[in-house]
């Protein structure tokens, strides 16, 4: 119960200093007119005629094409499948050929004799190697887009209904 009625006094304060607020704003709106200060300020309604939407499906198909957050990600999209391929191309390791000498001392403790060895050796660099489960990301790219599109339909269906002159 005391609960309750400490929210009450609470609700009540804040009631109260949204009044005082309100006429305050009042007091100062009649002074910048010229006009006695406790006068009531009164706004006229003005009727606007708004144009009527097109349907909700032009809208979505508009916002499709043209809202940059999507086309963001459908580059995204369009550049994970460009590197998707890149690797599936490259899965070859690279071959690196190119002369090396090395040298080793043999012999007694008073020779210095050096035996040389030149050679061209193979190395392998390897590559990019993909794998089944590589094209996580490209999943993960198509469902990012999936929700982007589905959030940026929930928006077009919210403000088209607080648009709506019946509503």
């Amino acid at each position: 119960m005391r609960i309750l009625e400490g929210n009450a006094a609470t609700f009540n304060h804040r009631a109260t200093q949204a009044l005082i607020e309100l006429q305050s704003a009042q007091f100062e709106l009649n002074l910048l007119r010229g006009v006695a200060v406790n006068l009531p300020v009164e706004v006229a309604r003005q009727s606007v005629n708004l144009p009527t939407l097109p349907d909700s499906d032009r809208l979505i198909a508009s916002a499709y094409e043209q809202n940059f957050d999507l086309q963001t990600r459908r580059a995204e999209l369009e550049q994970q499948g460009f590197r998707m391929r890149l690797a599936r191309n490259e899965h070859w390791p690279s071959v690196k050929m190119g002369p090396y000498t090395a040298g080793e001392p043999c012999g007694r403790q008073r020779t210095r004799a050096w035996t040389q060895l030149v050679g061209v050796p193979a190395i392998l660099e390897p590559g990019p190697r993909i794998r089944r489960g590589r094209e996580g990301p490209l999943n993960q790219a198509d469902v990012s887009l999936a929700a982007a599109m589905r959030d940026l339909e929930r928006q077009i269906m919210t403000a088209a209904h607080s648009y709506d002159p019946g509503t």
